[in-house]
C-alpha cells in the first residue's frame, strides 16, 4: 500500500480479519475455532528508511509468527 503508515495498514488488516470472521467459513479440523480465522503480521517501510523489500517481508513474517504464538486470530503490527 504505497504511502500507507502503520495505522492505515493496521486498519486494512482489521477489515480483512473481520470480513473473514464474518464469513463464518467452517473449519472442522481446527483446534482454535469452528470457523476459519486469520492471523496477520503487519509491517511498514519507507524508501528513506533504507532496507528493501526483503527486510519488510522478514519484519512482517516475524509479526505473523508472534500473532500465532499469542493465540492466533489476531494482528501484530509494530
Amino acid at each position: 500500500m504505497p504511502e500507507a503508515d502503520l495505522k492505515a495498514a493496521r486498519q486494512v488488516a482489521k477489515r480483512c480479519r473481520t470480513s473473514i470472521r464474518d464469513a463464518a467459513i467452517p473449519h472442522e479440523t481446527s483446534e482454535v475455532s469452528n470457523s476459519l480465522t486469520v492471523s496477520m503480521g503487519v509491517a511498514t517501510a519507507f524508501a528513506a528508511d533504507g532496507g528493501g523489500p526483503f527486510s519488510l517481508i522478514e519484519k512482517a513474517d516475524r509479526h505473523l509468527y508472534r500473532a500465532k504464538q499469542n493465540g492466533r486470530d489476531r494482528i501484530v503490527a509494530e
